[in-house]
């Protein structure tokens, strides 16, 4: 038997038509050429339905390392008996608290912590006054905000929300809201493992990494 153009659901065998190498002159000007002719369309349109779609499965990442280990504006100073939670300061709460009282220039937040099945941390009071309370603040020095060129940039409106941001996360991790995802394909023959990024804060920002990675399922 002819041998078969290597793209596949390809029909076309040699002896048939033009090849250039394994690749039928169509499939071969298709690649090639990105360009679609009319008489490709139809070939186009089967290929789309005869390749398997890609399945992401969302699982935790029980690896995750602390947000507060990479790169962050802020400087979060936080305070419990029984979480393990960063002073970044390295000067206890009281000194903070004069700090932050005391003519302090710069951007800063107060954090707060709801206590009940996992630790929720918000830059704003929670409703419930038994299980929850202040657990310190994240703040940028007026150093720090002149260092990184924060005014210059336009971010200085900006720079709440990026404290906020970095308490959500460091929220996340503090309660293993940690994923990856892994990419398969969703027929028998490909069904095997394709590809995988761990890493995210929070499931929704790992569904969305694993659609712009292909994905046309998430699970």
């Amino acid at each position: 038997m002819s041998q078969k153009c290597l793209v596949y659901q390809c029909e076309n065998y040699k002896g048939q038509g033009l090849f250039v190498g394994d690749l039928c002159g169509p499939c071969h000007h298709m690649i090639t050429t990105g360009e679609i002719n009319r008489s490709s369309m139809d070939f186009v349109s089967r290929l789309h339905k005869a390749m398997p779609k890609i399945i992401a499965e969302i699982v935790q990442d029980e690896c995750a390392d602390s947000p507060r280990e990479s790169d962050n504006l802020g400087t979060l100073c936080l305070f419990h008996r029984r979480y393990d939670v960063p002073d970044e300061s390295g000067l206890g709460m009281e000194w903070v608290q004069r700090f932050l009282h005391n003519d302090f220039k710069g951007v800063w937040l107060p954090v707060y912590a709801y206590d009940h099945s996992g630790i929720a941390l918000s830059t704003e009071p929670f409703s419930c006054p038994w299980d929850s309370g202040q657990l310190g603040v994240i703040y940028i020095t007026q150093e720090k905000i002149d260092a990184e060129g924060l005014e210059a940039q336009g971010l200085e409106s900006n720079m709440k929300e990026i404290l906020r941001g970095e308490v959500k996360t460091f929220g996340q991790w503090l309660n293993g809201e940690c994923y990856g995802y892994k990419l398969r394909y969703d027929n028998g023959l490909c069904g095997n493992h394709m590809d995988s990024c761990f890493g995210f804060y929070g499931r929704e920002e790992a569904e969305q990494a694993a659609r712009e990675a292909g994905a046309v399922e998430v699970i």
